[in-house]
């Protein structure tokens, strides 16, 4: 299984040692050639445009130790402004003025840019609770992306900025259904810019990732349109591409992966994560690689997520945890998952069981 296009998202504020680790993880045990590291701008500074934390160094730190590794390549996400550059303070949103977007850009450019080989552009702007404060809608969207590409392409025109992963659902009071979106954003200019990548997160609930919209089953439920599914979402978004005339850039999946809640404490956070078992979460996480590989009009591929299974998020319920490949704690397990990942890139190996370290 070919992994210079694959990639992870992991927990990036934790100890030395834990990052130690997880470059570990990374480079050695999954032999990935990407880490995804989302960052949260109002942790990094919470006061103003100029304060750099003792948050902000760590991360530093962190970006260029990642990029020191002999293979591992970095796609930084941007996501979540500060209160002090928004009037609107509901849930998450972007600033006021996309020029702020613009200063803490050219700040991590100028700390470490040369760490950074990618840059994506916000997260899931089309749910209300990532873009409060300013109107729901592609057009909106492309005032900020505008002002980022700029910035970074001004430093380096090396680096690949990535378009925000969309969240894959329809029209509601809260989201704008991602096809519209998407259009919206190509009516507003995206077919013109170069060197980018559009960011799709193509996840598949309970869907293996070879279905197709829709076998309904009056049992389960996340099956009844194309959003759930994830060879659809990759032909739709393609499709919408041609139909702009964008067949030169690639898609970008920033998020992708199957939820499980099989073997944790409790109910599931959703029903749906009760539809998949750890092995289903393997198998079909494994299938999805293969089909990205196979697709010359997919670049990246990061699954969500590596180590988010955290002893307080598990007691929480919270759903990032449904997703994890690594539940730690006091008796830290890796899902059949990320064995499954470690067998399949060594094709001499075969592992005899994906239970526990072989």
């Amino acid at each position: 299984m070919a992994t210079n296009k694959l990639g992870v998202q992991s927990v990036v504020f934790v100890e030395q040692h834990e990052w130690n680790e997880i470059l570990e993880r990374v480079e050695t045990d999954l032999q990935f050639q990407w880490l995804k590291i989302q960052v949260a701008w109002d942790s990094l500074q919470p006061n103003s445009a100029d304060e750099i934390t003792e948050s902000f160094r760590r991360l530093e730190i962190y970006i260029e130790q990642a990029r020191q590794m002999r293979q591992i390549r970095v796609l930084l996400s941007i996501a979540k402004a500060p209160d002090w550059s928004r009037s609107n303070l509901a849930e998450d949103g972007p600033p006021d003025d996309p020029q702020q977007l613009a200063r803490f850009l050219n700040l991590i450019l100028g700390e470490f840019g040369q760490a950074i080989d990618a840059i994506e552009i916000w997260n899931e702007p089309n749910l209300l609770r990532e873009w409060q404060g300013q109107p729901l809608s592609g057009a909106s969207y492309m005032r900020y992306f505008d002002v980022a590409y700029q910035t970074i392409h001004a430093y380096s025109p090396q680096i690949l900025v990535i378009t925000a992963g969309l969240a894959p659902t329809g029209d509601s009071e809260y989201s704008v259904d991602d096809h519209r979106f998407l259009r919206e954003m190509y009516q507003s200019g995206l077919g013109n810019y170069d060197h980018i990548g559009i960011g799709v997160h193509p996840y598949g609930w309970g869907n293996p990732p070879d279905a197709r919209c829709c076998n309904l089953d009056d049992e389960r439920g996340w099956d009844d349109s194309t959003h759930f599914f994830f060879i659809e979402t990759l032909e739709t978004y393609r499709n919408i591409m041609i139909e702009n005339g964008d067949q030169n850039h690639q898609l970008w999946l920033t998020e992708v992966g199957w939820a499980t809640w099989d073997r944790l404490s409790g109910e599931p956070p959703q029903v749906w994560m009760g539809y998949n078992d750890v092995y289903d979460q393997g198998h079909y996480t494994i299938r999805a690689i293969e089909i990205g590989n196979s697709l010359d009009y997919v670049g990246g591929m990061f699954l969500w997520n590596l180590n988010f299974g955290l002893p307080v998020l598990v007691e929480n319920r919270d759903e990032r945890v449904a997703y994890s490949m690594t539940i730690s704690g006091a008796n830290p397990v890796e899902r059949p998952v990320y064995w499954m990942i470690y067998d399949a890139v060594r094709p001499m190996e075969r592992l005899n069981h994906y239970e526990g370290r072989p």
